[in-house]
């Protein structure tokens, strides 16, 4: 038997952060990259910044060498996205 609590608790917002959770009051884009183990890499991107075929490779090469760091015993398995998709690239 699973017991839920659906007590709404109130939040505080500093009124500094606009509600968004950084100083600046504009949104950031998280990409992360993470295996079974945790987060392995992490880039934070601006709101007008977009993930086009040039950045996706950037990040495939910051992950290949972060890896390297992180997980050395990866080192002789290729890395390869799922079902050997081609990255998403707006026409």
């Amino acid at each position: 038997m699973r017991v839920v609590n659906m007590q709404h608790r109130k939040t505080r917002v500093n009124a500094d952060l606009n509600g968004l959770g950084n100083s600046d009051g504009k949104k950031r884009i998280l990409c992360i990259w993470r295996d079974l183990e945790g987060a392995v890499y992490h880039e934070i991107l601006k709101s007008n910044e977009i993930i086009n075929n040039a950045r996706y490779q950037q990040h495939i090469a910051n992950l290949s060498h972060t890896l390297i760091v992180k997980r050395p015993q990866w080192l002789i398995r290729p890395i390869l996205p799922p079902y050997n998709a081609t990255p998403h690239s707006p026409n």
